[in-house]
């Protein structure tokens, strides 16, 4: 669910507005160890077109997105470091409007988690994604933390945040 000011077909007028975003599916394939301390992940993510349309879905299009990365486990570095590297593919398809410009953007996310003790942990990059949109040739890097406290085997609280770096717009 999105809340927004932003314009567009769906809220020409720009005051606040809500409407549900793009909804995607993605099964995922994690593997058994296929070295010490070594996994491998796939998946294939389906995202549908928002209802209401753009602001809410802002691609108004249809997506796939294969995906594909690792996990390497290091117990013994730092207390603990875990390497979770993924690299998805988004291609847009099937756009509403003639001339739609069709999504096609590479993401990285360089997820890697630093143990800090036996409950917390500092992870970097673990939701925002680094981006390159094909279409405009441009980089998105933001700076995404995370603090993750275990309280049991089965619960963690966390508490993060990110920011954009620069002006991945390209706007002056």
């Amino acid at each position: 669910m999105l809340y927004t000011d932003n314009t567009g077909p769906a809220n020409p007028g720009g005051g606040y507005s809500g409407g549900i975003g793009n909804v995607f599916f993605e099964p995922i394939l994690d593997t058994a160890q296929v070295a010490p301390n070594l996994t491998l992940r796939t998946s294939l993510r389906l995202v549908l077109k928002s209802p209401r349309g753009p602001p809410f879905g802002p691609d108004n299009q249809y997506q796939i997105a294969p995906g594909a990365g690792f996990t390497y486990r290091m117990p013994d570095v730092l207390r603990g470091v875990t390497f979770s590297p993924y690299f998805r593919w988004i291609r847009g398809f099937d756009g509403d409007e003639p001339g739609t410009q069709l999504n096609s953007t590479l993401q990285v996310i360089p997820a890697t988690t630093f143990r800090l003790d036996d409950r917390w942990s500092l992870a970097f990059f673990p939701e925002n994604p680094i981006t390159y949109n094909f279409n405009t040739s441009k980089w998105f890097v933001p700076l995404d933390l995370l603090l993750v406290y275990r309280w049991s085997r089965n619960l963690e609280f966390a508490f993060g945040g990110a920011t954009k770096i620069g002006n991945p717009s390209g706007v002056t």
